[in-house]
């Protein structure tokens, strides 16, 4: 039985009380996204953008790594808003792209798969991003990534045989 609703529930209400478990950002965005629900990734992203800036501009600053995780983990939430999660990604992925590099490039390609931005999507994917997100350490990461780039490409074959 299908449970994946009641799961993003869980994460969603456990990001209200706890706005800084990145564990939770990270399920809740994954299981929003694999059941294509993207206002509830808007949501668990709109839950913490707040506790997240203020980390980022008061006590503890961007050095730390959990503040670019999460800023990164919040523009893939964001993906719909694709100019704010774009600068967001962009962002991140200068700050620190060894830790929050994957996740970064994830946000990006998402944004520009949405907007049919498929030139820029597969030159990420293929060039300087590839280092980032082949060494991020999710498990089968490569293959989602691989995947946006086989729709991109199928996008760009179809625009050219019009």
């Amino acid at each position: 039985q299908n449970k994946h609703r009641i799961a993003l529930g869980s994460y969603l209400r456990i990001l209200e009380l706890c706005p800084g478990d990145l564990f939770a950002l990270s399920l809740a965005i994954d299981v929003a996204n694999a059941i294509g629900d993207s206002s509830a990734a808007m949501r668990a992203a709109t839950n913490v953008s707040a506790y997240w800036a203020e980390r980022d501009s008061g006590a503890i600053n961007y050095a730390h790594p959990a503040v670019n995780l999460a800023a990164a983990l919040v523009s893939v939430g964001l993906s719909s808003r694709a100019s704010t999660a774009e600068r967001l990604a962009e962002t991140s992925l200068a700050r620190d792209p060894d830790g929050s590099g994957g996740v970064a490039i994830w946000a990006l390609v998402h944004c520009w798969g949405s907007e049919g931005r498929s030139s820029e999507l597969i030159s990420k994917l293929t060039a300087d991003g590839a280092k980032c997100y082949e060494a991020c350490g999710y498990l089968n990461f490569h293959a989602k990534m691989k995947a946006y780039g086989g729709i991109s490409l199928l996008d760009r074959m179809g625009a050219g045989a019009d």
